[in-house]
């Protein structure tokens, strides 16, 4: 009778057990229990160089021999007979080499054999790896791969500038990764590290600087992190370069290593991890990840050297003002973002209407919107600052300063029929030039030659008017000059279609409503001095300090969030109620003016379309609106604030503890909890 548990209760214990060596051990020590030794080759972690070589006689040795030579390498060596194995190249999903030394030849006849391999960890050292090699592991794509980490060490024991002379970066290997097409997974977790230099302390003057491994890494970085394998799945990536800017990369999109000019409107990675410690990055490269990462909440900036150091005033408790301000510009980044939106829909309504009219009648519509702008009536006495006549007499009241002195009033002359024509023809060109606005708000007047409406002579009872008589001819049709004020005679311009004239309206108002953040961590530790010992990290007094300063600036940047949104929601109801007004037939509206619109961000997963119908001036639309949703009457709960919202938008977890293995302190939640979640490499 067996004494074992069933086959179904091992499989369930082997499942939380991750490590090779100790499911081995299990085997070894139960060795008849029913234990599947396919799940030695699931998760294999590869420590010494010589183990690489037997692996793949063990993968080999599963295929069908066809030729001598195959069948030699089965041959046991004591009885000189065939093993029997079965196929374990599918089998294998988890792969780790943990050391400098490996044999790079060997290890991508290995990675051949694997289909079905799921995360690969390489340890890349100066000895063993090339470029080269990297680009030929890496060009086949890994369609089943959905974690990938790389981590370059140029130096083992000694630091040397070898790599530097000889011109050997790993370039290659990022464009590689790149040309991958896009598969149904993706990639979804990244990581390139670079492990930092660290001097001798004893030394007192630094005699080696960090060793470069990617020469262009703003320009090829970029073309990684928006290729199509990774564009749209991406979701943890850490990049960690010491001393090296890495914001452009990220914040630039890039599509084509040979084309230095950046796409202007890309569609960022879906990034929810950032991890970017040890690298150069300053307090606005964070506001400007942020902004360009709308799904961002776990970030990492650890040992950033350019944004906090050991033995600061940050660090000492001196400057808590720092860590306020930090929180507030963190918090206000929906702000930006969306002042950034408003000009890109602008700019596209724009060259919108540049592609649907010609440029003469753009210019007329431009000219009637200033004209319309300067008629506005402003408030205050500002009319009688700046009058041209006085009812008063010269001699009472003293001219101006800069004014003309005006000439004394002469007895009128009989008019004879010379002057009333000319003073005809004057006083028609007075009203050619007032006309002009009506005709280019898009009507089509008449220009009369009488003076009969002209009122230049109101107020004065003293001076006999009579009417000009009225010309046999209409003078041409005028219009005004931007540049100059003399009237010169009209080009011809084409009648606009029934489509055109129906579109042939300003670019309304646009506002974009600033969203909330969704930062949940924050990992900050300050790196260590130059020509320093590493960072001790900060006194516990001090991080209850730095945490409160930072939790109140956050709070006030959502306090002037709200204040955004409450004067939005009141400039959205007036415009309901002016519609209103419209439909009842209350109220002044004029019909060219148009409504100003509203609009929301939302996240790239859950664009929709923000119109309900399916006519040609939707579907153009759309095409400019994406990731905006539209705001209609019935939301006004948006613009105020409500106890869902104010929960989602508390303060981001600070944790100022390193990312080391032995390191103490770690907030809740905090960013380098969510990475080893999600299998990064502790470092």
């Amino acid at each position: 009778m067996s004494t074992y548990l069933p086959l179904e209760l091992f499989d369930c214990i082997a499942e939380f057990v991750a490590d090779q060596q100790t499911l081995l051990a299990l085997t070894r020590s139960l060795p008849y229990a029913p234990i599947s030794i396919n799940r030695l080759f699931h998760f294999i972690r590869i420590t010494h160089p010589d183990t690489v070589p037997k692996l793949y006689r063990r993968i080999r040795s599963g295929f069908p021999s066809s030729t001598s030579s195959d069948r030699d390498e089965n041959l046991d060596s004591g009885n000189n007979h065939i093993i029997r194995t079965f196929d374990a190249s599918g089998l294998v999903h988890h792969l780790a080499v943990e050391s400098w030394t490996v044999d790079a030849d060997v290890l991508i006849n290995l990675l051949r054999l694997l289909p079905n391999l799921w995360t690969l960890n390489l340890w890349i050292g100066p000895s063993n790896f090339s470029p080269e090699h990297l680009e030929e592991m890496f060009k086949p794509p890994m369609r089943s791969l959905e974690y990938l980490s790389l981590r370059f060490r140029p130096y083992v024991k000694k630091a040397t500038y070898y790599q530097f002379l000889k011109g050997s970066y790993f370039d290659s290997t990022l464009l590689a990764i790149a040309a991958w097409p896009p598969s149904s997974k993706g990639l979804p977790t990244l990581s390139i590290v670079q492990d930092a230099f660290i001097p001798d302390p004893n030394d007192p003057i630094p005699r080696f600087a960090q060793p470069i491994v990617f020469f262009r890494l703003d320009l090829h970085l970029s073309v990684l992190v928006h290729s199509p394998a990774s564009q749209r799945s991406l979701t943890f990536l850490r990049v960690r370069i010491p001393a090296r800017p890495i914001i452009q990369s990220l914040t630039v999109a890039y599509l084509h290593p040979t084309d230095p000019n950046p796409d202007t409107n890309p569609d960022p990675p879906p990034l929810k991890f950032l991890d970017i410690a040890t690298c150069a990055v300053s307090e606005a490269d964070v506001e400007k990840l942020l902004v360009r990462f709308t799904c961002l909440k776990h970030l990492v900036l650890d040992a950033c050297t350019s944004l906090l150091r050991s033995g600061s005033p940050q660090t000492s408790g001196a400057e808590l003002d720092w860590w306020f301000a930090l929180g507030r510009r963190l918090a206000l980044t929906g702000v930006k973002r969306a002042k950034e939106r408003e000009k890109e829909l602008k700019a596209w309504y724009e060259a919108r209407q540049r592609t649907l009219f010609p440029p003469d009648m753009l210019d007329d519509i431009q000219e009637g919107q200033q004209h319309q702008e300067q008629k506005r009536v402003r408030k205050g006495r500002k009319g009688l600052a700046t009058a041209t006549i006085t009812l008063r007499g010269s001699a009472t009241s003293p001219p101006r300063a800069g004014a003309r002195r005006p000439s004394p009033v002469r007895p009128r002359q009989p008019q004879t029929a010379a002057t009333a024509s000319s003073s005809s023809s004057v006083t028609g060109q007075l009203n050619v030039t007032s006309d002009l606005h009506q005709e280019e708000d898009g009507s089509t007047n008449e220009l009369s030659a009488s003076g009969d409406e002209h009122k230049s002579d109101e107020g004065f009872d003293d001076m006999e008017t009579k009417p000009s008589p009225t010309p046999e001819k209409k003078p041409r049709s005028l219009t005004r000059n931007p540049g100059k004020r003399r009237a010169v005679p009209s080009k011809t311009i084409p009648e606009p279609s029934s489509i055109q004239r129906s579109k042939l309206r300003p670019i309304p108002k646009l506002y974009i409503i600033p969203p909330l953040p969704i930062l949940s961590s924050l990992s900050l530790f300050p790196a260590s001095a130059q020509n320093a010992p590493p960072s001790t990290g900060i006194n516990h007094d001090i991080q209850v300090q730095i945490r409160a300063e930072f939790e109140r600036g956050w709070n006030d940047g959502l306090r002037v969030i709200w204040e955004v949104r409450a004067r939005l929601g009141m400039t959205f109801s007036r415009s309901q109620d002016d519609d209103r007004n419209k439909g009842k037939g209350k109220g002044k509206t004029k019909e060219d003016t148009p409504k100003p619109r509203f609009f929301m961000l939302k996240d790239r997963k859950m664009w929709r379309d923000i119109y309900h119908s399916d006519d040609e001036e939707a579907e153009e639309e759309k095409e400019g609106h994406e990731g905006l949703q539209g705001v209609f009457p019935g939301m006004e709960d948006i613009f105020f604030r409500s106890e869902a919202t104010l929960i989602d938008c508390g303060a981001p977890v600070l944790c100022l503890a390193g990312s080391g293995v032995d390191s103490t302190g770690h907030a809740s939640g905090c960013g380098h909890f969510i990475g080893n979640q999600a299998g990064l490499e502790r470092l």
